[in-house]
């Protein structure tokens, strides 16, 4: 998912989702964002869980607040530790979590950013384009695939295909 638009709303708002309990994986925001009460370049309140976790994901908007504003998550609901390989721009907040006074969100320049190491930091969900902050699979016209022992996934413009293997030798061993 991605956002490039300014938000202005009230109570929770957030460049991607305002509040969150579920997982949120492979996206980013890069409008500005405003909220008199918590706001995050990537979600307002997040509720992580060992199950639901936000993963890979990045802000580069500016996020601001009469109340708590986070480069990432404007106002935490559990812990931290569910907030995982998630980044804000330096200059876009002035911490990653709103109400963590020493959250371990990563704040890199512009051109750290956007550079092929941050885009490859993120998963193969993202891409590097030259000069350019990462751009999702599907906006450059990719696919993702994931491939274990067992199964092969492919995504194609929105549509998830998921072959399942039998992976069962029945031969004779050499």
């Amino acid at each position: 998912c991605t956002d490039t638009n300014k938000a202005y709303k009230y109570f929770y708002t957030g460049g991607v989702c305002g509040s969150s309990g579920g997982t949120v994986i492979n996206c980013y925001n890069k409008g500005s964002v405003n909220s008199p009460i918590a706001c995050g370049g990537i979600s307002g309140v997040y509720y992580g869980s060992e199950n639901d976790k936000m993963l890979n994901c990045y802000n580069t908007g500016v996020i601001t607040s009469d109340g708590l504003s986070g480069g990432v998550v404007g106002k935490l609901g559990d812990s931290s530790e569910y907030v995982e390989n998630c980044y804000y721009l330096n200059v876009s907040a002035l911490r990653g979590i709103g109400d963590v006074e020493n959250d371990t969100i990563i704040n890199p320049n512009e051109a750290a950013m956007k550079k092929e190491s941050f885009a490859d930091s993120l998963g193969e969900a993202f891409y590097y384009v030259e000069g350019e902050y990462p751009k999702l699979a599907f906006e450059v016209g990719r696919t993702v695939s994931n491939f274990d022992k067992t199964s092969l996934s492919f995504n194609e413009y929105g549509e998830t295909q998921t072959l399942t293997l039998d992976t069962t030798y029945l031969g004779t061993p050499e």
